[in-house]
């Protein structure tokens, strides 16, 4: 579990404030420190993938309701295929209480953020 704790992440983060991070699997199980880093460091993005779209994973929701409030610009969708075919996550990942503003950000316009593109 040490390779997914968050604490390696922010050290980098946090010595370099300008380069973007993106966290595959957003640091799970360490969900809330997790979501905490990426509120201390706006340069680090978090893409949950299949801890959110699929069914039943503890504390798959959070990232929905950070995504809906504080954390606006941090959460990112992603499908981990093959895991699951693109339809089964994209269809997952809208089964979580994502505002539809939320939904727009972590689907489209944070990775456009992201890349630079908005």
């Amino acid at each position: 579990m040490t390779y997914s704790d968050p604490d390696q992440i922010m050290r980098v983060a946090q010595k370099h404030p300008k380069m973007k991070i993106v966290v595959p699997h957003a640091c799970w199980p360490h969900v809330t420190k997790a979501l905490a880093l990426s509120m201390l460091c706006p340069n680090v993005y978090l893409c949950p993938d299949l801890y959110v779209h699929i069914k039943d994973v503890p504390q798959a929701d959070e990232f929905a309701y950070a995504a809906n409030h504080i954390l606006k610009y941090c959460i990112i969708y992603a499908s981990s295929y093959p895991v699951h075919n693109l339809a089964q996550s994209l269809s997952g990942w809208k089964e979580r209480p994502f505002t539809d503003e939320a939904l727009r950000n972590t689907l489209c316009d944070k990775a456009l953020r992201l890349l630079g593109e908005k």
